[in-house]
């Protein structure tokens, strides 16, 4: 085992801690954090790692403390919130972005997460809202 830094997320808190965590575990927050915008399973992440489904999830719960795919989901659902504040990208655009194949879930989870729907969200907190009223130098 080594050890490693992870900034670990939980009810929209950071906090960064040194851990000592699995090799196996580490493999799998670098292959979900490169790549959770892909369309990730439970199934291909944990072939990946050529670990069994119930191993690999078991595995990240008991070193992360949070599931596979609620890490994927925490990992979309930050990334949207940057595109919010700092794209003008829609929302739509941003969903398909972060890897949801429908808008209206991703929609439905960030309420769940932040209290607030994405429009909303961009709307309170967007560093390029007053882009859109400026004129373009040309």
């Amino acid at each position: 085992m080594s050890s490693i830094v992870f900034v670990k997320a939980t009810d929209l808190t950071c906090r960064c801690a040194e851990i000592t965590m699995h090799p196996k575990a580490q493999a799998a927050l670098r292959v979900i954090t490169s790549t959770f915008h892909e369309d990730l399973t439970l199934s291909r992440m944990a072939k990946d790692l050529q670990l069994s489904k119930s191993r690999f999830s078991h595995l990240l719960s008991t070193e992360v403390g949070m599931s596979p795919m609620k890490m994927v989901r925490m990992l979309r659902l930050q990334k949207a919130a940057v595109l919010l504040r700092e794209t003008l990208l829609s929302i739509k655009e941003i969903a398909a972005t972060i890897g949801y194949k429908q808008s209206c879930h991703f929609m439905r989870d960030f309420k769940k997460v932040y209290g607030t729907t994405p429009s909303q969200y961009r709307l309170s907190n967007s560093n390029v809202a007053h882009m859109q009223d400026e004129p373009s130098i040309q």
